[in-house]
């Protein structure tokens, strides 16, 4: 029997009946250690060769434990292969896998051969990348139950949208005739043709048609506008019409019907909950006849209202009704009034900025989002660490630079029940989004006690300038070569979705930006479009098809993600609108009311900046990242308070313009921790040095080397350093095969920048004579 606490590296087998430990299986030896950076994540995992490796079980390793479960439970028999440290007595498995039954396993009298499959919570998350997941669901994807996960209930205000309705018909229509039996009404109505309107942004203008009606339209609730919104509103009418009248006689009936006193007038009517006021169009024109027909023709305008103002002020539930009215008295005999009524001009232009009321959504924090997901994919076996997402009030020492964040959905927006459509996120939207946006890394880590998590920090978190090892010895195979990872010479960043057809939404900035840099002879794009809406105008115009107005109709965004950037109001959040900026922001309709303006994409593309500054290397800091499309608004300017903190990509607080070209030395001050090379070597490096490695890359040294970079000495005696890309070593001959990524230094002794901290770039460009090692100054080195 082994003692537990003098084991240094133990092999442990978990069957049905318990955990044993066991002795090193055959062919283990053979196995490569593999270390992997992330392409796109840029975390390190560590493999054990291809993920599968063929193994042979004796007695000392167990055979006899497999066979009793084999014997049981056939080939779903659920057997587990631990591999790894004891470190004070806690065991941390740094490999695990399966034993895979299912493939062909060989049985002989004392030994059984057969693959063992990897299985770690990077494998899980792996084929569950893509899987939709229910945040209020209180089971795993594999049915295990978790508890509730909490929601807040953030308010969310009105953003202001510019409303318009155009009816511009310079050119006569088609007149109108209908004839009414002879009653005692003498009066009768006429409405504007809404249908040929060129522009209906009010959400409940009506499409009444052009005609003659014995009702009043306001008696009839025949409205012209029924409002959604608040707003203040100009009005601009100008009509022209024409009128005919014919009283028919009555056959063989006496003297025919006359015509005598008549008036003609057109109306604006504000119904405000039952409060009408009435605005006249035009003069009332009035007359006196004895003819049994009348031929009038008539034009008006109004544009100004109470106390002269030249607007309305109008609130949610307003009407507003626009008809013509005449009414005449006759004698005599006739059977029958023919009206005939000819717009000859009706021009009716109205805009307003509209606001409406406030409301809320259940939407979840940042944070919560991603760990519920890792938790739910995983089984409740993993769960996040982030510094960047993390707050106080969840256990981490300071309020993380992308904590202040929510996620909600479409349906939830319009107040939808969060049971009957909750908010479904997968973790690749998860992910990918909050990389379009904060250009982030993340790694599989494992805690004290053994538990693996997934970190999610901001991507430079694991390229630390600190130094792991320096290798001298036994180098050989040294070269390096060109590293086009991080070089692009287009970018598109922003949102995938954004309203792009109305026109009221002109002004909407969280949309999508493409830009050219200076690399001129090689072609790669970056595009990075966020899954998640972070579009106002989108938040808005969902608001406004409430669930409680609409609750039968399906909206655009019903199944989208929104992300909403947060403020918080003494223990409660709050959507943050301006407040984070100088004033004024220009550029945009209404800033005091605008959602995300941190998340625009020229912020986007500054949080990029430190690594698109890899590829820029050779390039001069006074060169242009161009900007060559911009959809809607391009015109946002916006400068951060000098006590923001959360001022990613963006150290100076500069000025920013979202369709402005941008100077290589803006971009985060043209900082890099790489530069476009690599380099490969092999060397013989011992287990123990390649687990010191894999510590300081798992997060796990605690004398402050994690994530660090590794330094070589190459060919001719000079060092180099760069952060590892790959490893693969092989135990047996300890031979190990190393690619870095090449870390960014200035070549000869550092300029001295200070002489020109007084100079601007205006002078820069136009000195002559300049030592060409100025171009090692960064841009917040000048004036």
């Amino acid at each position: 029997m082994q003692n537990l606490y003098e084991v240094v590296d133990q092999f442990r087998l978990t069957t049905s009946t318990g955990t044993y430990i066991i002795r090193e299986p055959i062919g283990w030896d053979k196995v490569n250690f593999v270390l992997k950076r992330d392409s796109i994540y840029h975390g390190v995992d560590f493999e054990f060769s291809d993920g599968s490796v063929q193994l042979s079980f004796s007695e000392v390793s167990g055979i006899s434990y497999i066979l009793s479960d084999l014997n049981k439970f056939g080939n779903d028999a659920n057997i587990i292969l631990q591999f790894g440290p004891l470190i004070e007595n806690v065991f941390r498995a740094d490999y695990e896998g399966y034993l895979d039954l299912n493939s062909p396993y060989r049985k002989t009298y004392n030994s059984l051969d057969c693959n063992v499959k990897r299985k770690t919570l990077d494998d899980k998350i792996q084929t569950r990348f893509e899987t939709p997941v229910t945040l209020t669901s209180q089971k795993t994807i594999d049915g295990t139950l978790m508890t509730e996960m909490a929601s807040i209930v953030l308010p969310l205000h009105s953003k202001a949208i510019i409303e318009k309705f155009i009816l511009n018909e310079e050119t006569p229509n088609q007149p109108y005739e209908m004839e009414f039996p002879r009653d005692e009404q003498r009066e009768y109505f006429f409405q504007a043709d809404f249908t040929s309107a060129t522009t209906n942004e009010i959400d409940t203008a009506g499409t009444n048609a052009f005609g003659v009606f014995k009702a009043n339209p306001v008696e009839n609730d025949k409205w012209d506008w029924n409002l959604k919104s608040n707003g203040r509103f100009t009005i601009d009418i100008q009509l022209k019409t024409r009128l005919s009248v014919y009283l028919r006689p009555k056959k063989g009936v006496g003297r025919p019907g006359r015509i005598l006193s008549w008036d003609y007038q057109w109306f604006l009517v504000h119904d405000n909950g039952g409060i009408i006021t009435r605005y006249s169009v035009g003069d009332r024109i009035s007359g006196y006849t004895e003819d049994h027909d009348l031929w009038i023709e008539w034009s008006g305008s109004r544009n100004t209202f109470k106390d002269g103002l030249p607007y309305l002020d109008l609130v949610v539930g307003d009407k507003l009704y626009l008809y013509g009215r005449f009414s005449y008295d006759g004698d005599r005999n006739w059977s029958s009034d023919k009206i005939g009524t000819h717009m000859l001009k009706q021009i009716v232009k109205m805009e307003g900025r509209t606001e409406s009321k406030p409301s809320t959504t259940e939407a979840y924090l940042i944070h919560e989002v991603g760990d519920r997901i890792v938790k739910s994919i995983s089984d409740n076996k993993g769960y996040i660490k982030s510094n960047l997402l993390g707050r106080p009030d969840i256990g981490y020492s300071a309020m993380g630079q992308s904590a202040k964040m929510a996620v909600t959905g479409g349906y939830q927006i319009r107040n939808f029940s969060k049971e009957k459509r909750p908010v479904i996120v997968s973790l690749k939207d998860f992910i990918e989004s909050l990389n379009a946006m904060r250009c982030i890394g993340a790694a599989y880590e494992m805690d004290s006690e053994g538990n693996y998590y997934y970190r999610i920090e901001r991507f430079d978190y694991f390229y630390r300038d600190v130094e792991i090892m320096t290798i001298t010895n036994s180098v050989r195979d040294y070269y390096e070569e060109m590293d086009l990872d991080f070089v692009f010479n287009e970018v598109e960043i922003g949102y995938n979705k954004y309203p792009e057809d109305e026109v009221t939404t002109l002004d909407e900035f969280n949309t999508k930006h493409s830009y050219i840099t200076p690399i001129a002879s090689y072609k790669k794009k970056l595009s990075q479009l966020s899954k998640f809406i972070a579009s106002g105008y989108a938040i808005e115009l969902t608001r406004r098809k409430k669930f409680a107005d609409t609750e039968m109709d399906s909206w655009k965004y019903d199944e989208d993600n929104f992300v909403i950037t947060l403020n918080q109001s003494g223990s409660d959040w709050v959507p943050e609108k301006d407040e984070s900026f100088v004033s004024p922001i220009t550029g945009v309709i209404s800033p005091e009311t605008s959602y995300n303006i941190r998340l625009s994409p020229k912020r986007m593309l500054q949080a990029w900046a430190k690594l698109l500054n890899t590829g820029l290397v050779f390039k001069k800091s006074f060169e242009l990242v161009k900007n060559t499309f911009f959809s809607k608004n391009g015109d946002l300017t916006t400068q951060f308070n000098a006590g923001e903190t959360s001022n990613i990509g963006d150290p100076d607080k500069l000025l920013t313009t979202e369709k402005a070209d941008v100077m290589l030395g803006e971009l985060d001050r043209f900082d890099r921790i790489f530069a476009p090379e690599k380099i490969t070597f092999k060397a013989a490096l011992s287990i123990e040095e390649i687990t010191d490695i894999k510590r300081c890359l798992q997060n796990l040294d605690t004398t402050g080397r994690n994530y660090g970079y590794i330094r070589v000495r190459d060919n001719e005696g000079s060092y180099h350093a760069g952060y590892p890309i790959s490893i693969q070593y092989n135990p047996v001959s300890e031979m190990t095969t190393l690619v870095l990524r090449k870390k960014y230094a200035i070549l000869g002794d550092q300029f001295d920048c200070t002489a020109y901290s007084d100079w601007n770039f205006s002078q820069f460009e136009a000195a002559t004579g300049l030592s060409p090692e100025i171009e090692q100054c960064k841009f917040n080195d000048f004036n």
